[in-house]
């Protein structure tokens, strides 16, 4: 069966390392078995996302993020975050110049109207660039619930992107080891997610298994006594290689 986002929201609101199995029935996933997680096969992403006719017809998705269409599904995230790694504008180093003055703006103790406005201005423009960038919604949601108010619309529909896209990452894996590690398709994504649970980074080392490349996260002490974090960044890692001609 397909997840609604509300269900899935519940799934994503609780301790990380705890999801429910969720039936992969989506695209080509394998029907014959429960799936715990929905780890990228980005093969059978790209044939979907480009497919016109498909109901994960890339362009469709994006649209349905833009307009906070909060009936999309699990699947929907998967394809649509995911997708990204395959643009032609795909760069998993992503440094935007509007999110850095956004985030200048607004990393102080007293944001004024007039200012968060000017951050708007930034961030949408930002979001144009990189719509699945994951902290520019947190980053808008902060600015819109300080001009319009924390429960109007356009704060509210921020952090329904916000929590969509990372509900994405958490459903690709549990990160407790190499074998069910978190995916990114940003590597600063990784530390989106951390932030979203609680959890803080002491030391980072990038390690290798199985022809993958992985961030793994030694933790600060946490209240679930998760020791390290792993996220699978082989894409970010390709895209380097590809960079320089390796």
């Amino acid at each position: 069966m397909k997840t609604g986002f509300l269900l899935f929201l519940c799934l994503v609101c609780a301790p990380l390392w705890g999801f429910a199995q969720q039936d992969g029935s989506a695209g080509n996933y394998d029907t014959t078995e429960i799936q715990r997680f929905f780890v990228p096969d980005y093969d059978q992403i790209g044939k979907v996302i480009r497919d016109k006719k498909s109901p994960y017809y890339y362009p469709k998705l994006v649209k349905k993020l833009a307009n906070a269409d909060t009936t999309m599904t699990i699947e929907d995230l998967h394809y649509l975050y995911y997708g990204y790694v395959l643009q032609d504008d795909y760069d998993p180093y992503i440094n935007l110049d509007e999110e850095n003055r956004a985030h200048s703006i607004l990393n102080k103790d007293y944001v004024s109207v007039k200012n968060a406005q000017k951050a708007l201005k930034l961030l949408n423009k930002a979001i144009k660039k990189s719509p699945t960038h994951v902290r520019l919604y947190f980053y808008r949601y902060v600015a819109n619930t300080i001009v319009y108010g924390e429960n109007s619309k356009q704060a509210q529909d921020d952090l329904f992107r916000y929590i969509a896209l990372i509900s994405a990452i958490a459903a690709s894996g549990d990160g407790m080891d190499f074998e069910t590690a978190f995916h990114v398709a940003i590597v600063s994504h990784s530390y989106s997610l951390m932030s979203c649970y609680g959890l803080r980074s002491l030391q980072q080392s990038l390690q290798s298994s199985d022809d993958q490349m992985f961030d793994v996260f030694k933790l600060d002490v946490n209240d679930e006594g998760i020791e390290s974090l792993y996220v699978n960044v082989t894409p970010c890692l390709n895209y380097l290689s590809k960079q320089f001609g390796d």
